[in-house]
């Protein structure tokens, strides 16, 4: 990354279950971050209760320039290392403001939980069931819809299909 003067969102890694400590301390030190949770419910065997659940373990969202981002993660002990884009050993990912601003919107707006999928299928992708009663079948993407739900062909006898959650497929080797 060319240093251009602007801030950028970077992603860091924090030591295991850290993540609030480093927001805590990059808020003292007057840089802005981003921890991923939302509220969700929690059943005991005597009540409910909401909870704050972090949604990407050991990673938090840092707002700085790149000039100033190697000291950031160094008066931070919480923090391990940034993410790299995969350009170049020092090359840090960076996440645009406007998939950050989307992303803090969902997250404070939605009521239903939000789930982090890191595999993106596309139609005509071979998946793999991993849970529920489908699971073992190997199949092809038939479409991705935004109930993050997808329907894919069995295709057994022409057109079987299926829904099926995004948690319970994998890609097929």
């Amino acid at each position: 990354m060319k240093p251009d003067g602007k801030e950028h969102w970077f992603v860091a890694y924090t030591r295991s279950c850290q993540e609030r400590k480093a927001a805590e301390m990059l808020s003292r030190l007057g840089v802005r971050s981003f921890i991923a949770s939302q509220k969700v419910k929690r059943q005991w065997s005597d009540r409910v209760k909401l909870v704050d659940q972090i949604l990407i373990p050991h990673i938090i969202f840092v707002r700085a320039l790149d000039s100033e981002r190697v000291d950031i993660i160094g008066r931070v002990p919480y923090m391990t290392r940034y993410m790299s884009s995969g350009k170049g050993a020092f090359d840090p990912a960076v996440v645009p403001d406007a998939e950050m601003e989307a992303f803090m919107l969902m997250l404070s707006q939605t009521e239903v939980p939000v789930t982090i999928v890191s595999d993106c299928f596309v139609p005509g992708q071979k998946v793999k069931v991993v849970k529920g009663p489908l699971s073992g079948v190997v199949a092809g993407i038939v479409s991705v819809d935004s109930r993050t739900q997808v329907s894919i062909d069995l295709s057994i006898l022409g057109a079987a299909v299926a829904e099926i959650s995004l948690e319970d497929i994998v890609p097929a080797e």
